[in-house]
């Protein structure tokens, strides 16, 4: 089955995140992805609370070509053949976030910006590596959106996971 891995998925996300808003979130963007790769103090560096799945996709796949050319001579070198998902294949995009602060004002500051990050990487831009090449177009036909809230204290958890974390 094709499919773009979580890692692509949270890597898109993100350039899409830094496009829509620049460096106006910083602080939320660490929250959400995790620190920059550039962060090296350890007691900074805390995993971001934005989980991604993989996309499969359901479809036709194909197999493209790309034909480096020499610059000299202006000639082939070597084809690389790749796989390709073919138009209107589907898939699904499946986040999740986790509130670690179990704070109501952290959603509220951090869902509209996400969704609209989202809404430039599906609609203005798109789901691909080459992207800028036009390829990875993408049609939302539904969305859908789960928020569920579960909080979790030392009191609803069963007795024999009390005495295991002490």
């Amino acid at each position: 089955w094709p499919y773009l891995s979580a890692a692509g998925v949270k890597g898109l996300l993100r350039w899409a995140w830094r496009m829509c808003h620049q460096d106006d979130l910083l602080d939320k963007e660490e929250l959400l992805f995790g620190p920059r790769k550039e962060e090296k103090d350890e007691d900074k560096r805390q995993q971001g609370c934005l989980y991604t799945y993989p996309i499969f996709w359901e479809g036709k796949v194909g197999l493209d070509l790309i034909n480096p050319h020499s610059r000299e001579n202006n000639t082939g070198t070597t084809p690389i053949k790749y796989e390709v998902v073919k138009k209107d294949a589907v898939g699904d995009m499946c986040i999740l976030i986790f509130n670690r602060t179990m704070e109501r004002e952290f959603l509220d500051t951090i869902l509209s910006p996400l969704f609209e990050a989202i809404d430039f990487l599906l609609n203005d831009t798109a789901i691909s590596a080459k992207r800028t090449a036009g390829w990875g177009a993408v049609k939302i036909d539904s969305a859908k959106v789960h928020l569920r809230c579960n909080f979790i204290n030392e009191q609803s958890l069963p007795q024999e996971q009390q005495e295991s974390e002490d």
